[in-house]
C-alpha cells in the first residue's frame, strides 16, 4: 500500500497513477493526522506493509515524519519528494519505482518459491542472457529468478558494461533496463543494431522498465527493442520471455 501526503492533486494523480500500474493500492492524505487516521484505519495489517511518499513543498515534511515513525512505519519506508530530495520533482516514474523496491529491502522482501525450471524439451536452453540493470536491489531479484529458471545469466550495471560483455561472448538474449546512468537501455540497444548492420545477426533484446504505459512500449520496439516486460518483472512473465525468444532464437542467423 502506499500514502502519498500531499495538497498537490496533480502530484497525487501522476504518482498515483504510477503506483497503481505496479499493483500498489494508492491513499492520499493533506497533512500528517489524516495519513495517520488512513494507516489506523486501512486494510493493512502492519504499519510497516506501507510507503509513504511526502510531498515536502506542500506539506510539513518532518511533521510526517514524527507522527509515522511514532506509530511503527519505518524511516525507510518514508519517501520525500522535492527539490534535493530522494525522489526529485516532478516524480519520474523510473525513480519512483527504484526507491520503492530500495524502500522494501530487508526483512520485508519476502523469498519466492522455487518456479519450474526451464527444460530442453521443445527448445534448447539459452547458454546465457546478459541483464543490464542499475538498480542493485532488482539485480539481486533476477539473479534469484534467472537461478530458479536454471538459465545462466551475466548481469552489469548500465547499457556501457553490457556493450562491453557483448564484444567478449555473445549472449543468447538481453534484458535491458531503460534508464540507467552512463548509458541507458535506449543508446545501449541504438548502438547494438547499428554493429548488427556490419556485422549481421540479430540479438533479441527485451526491455525492462517501471515506465508500464503503452506509449512506453511503442518507444521501446521503435528503438529496435524486440519485447518488453513491465516492472516488476514478475517470474512467470521471464519464464515465457526467455522460452519465447529462445525458440525463436534457435532459427535466427549467427552474426557473420
Amino acid at each position: 500500500r502506499s500514502l502519498l501526503i500531499s495538497t498537490d492533486e496533480v502530484f497525487c494523480e501522476i504518482a498515483g497513477r504510477y503506483a497503481q500500474a505496479w499493483g500498489i493500492a494508492t491513499n492520499v492524505a493533506t497533512d500528517a493526522e489524516a495519513a495517520l487516521e488512513i494507516i489506523q484505519t486501512g486494510a493493512a495489517e502492519h504499519h510497516e506493509d506501507w510507503i509513504a511518499i511526502i510531498d515536502v513543498t506542500t506539506v510539513d515534511a518532518d511533521a510526517a515524519v514524527r507522527v509515522l515513525t511514532a506509530h511503527g512505519m519505518p524511516s525507510r519506508s518514508l519517501l520525500r519528494a522535492g527539490a534535493g530530495e530522494r525522489l526529485s520533482r516532478p516524480v519520474r516514474q523510473s525513480q519512483m519505482f527504484d526507491s520503492i523496491v530500495e524502500a522494501l529491502e530487508g526483512p520485508r522482501v519476502r523469498p519466492r518459491p522455487p518456479a519450474e525450471p526451464m527444460t530442453d524439451g521443445g527448445s534448447a536452453l539459452p547458454h546465457r542472457v546478459l541483464v543490464a540493470e542499475d538498480n542493485a536491489s532488482l539485480r539481486d531479484i533476477l539473479a534469484q529468478q534467472f537461478a530458479h529458471l536454471h538459465v545462466p545469466v551475466e548481469i552489469v550495471e548500465n547499457g556501457r558494461q553490457a556493450l562491453e560483455a557483448l564484444a567478449r561472448e555473445r549472449p543468447a538474449m538481453v534484458f535491458m533496463d531503460c534508464h540507467m546512468p552512463e548509458m541507458d537501455g535506449f543508446t545501449a540497444t541504438s548502438a547494438i543494431r547499428d554493429a548488427e548492420k556490419t556485422s549481421g545477426g540479430h540479438i533479441p533484446i527485451i526491455a525492462m522498465t517501471a515506465n508500464a504505459f503503452k506509449e512506453d512500449r511503442e518507444a521501446c520496439l521503435a528503438i529496435g527493442m524486440d519485447d518488453y516486460l513491465a516492472k516488476p518483472v514478475r517470474l512467470a512473465d521471464l519464464r515465457n520471455a526467455v522460452a519465447r525468444w529462445s525458440a525463436l532464437t534457435d532459427s535466427m542467423p549467427e552474426p557473420g
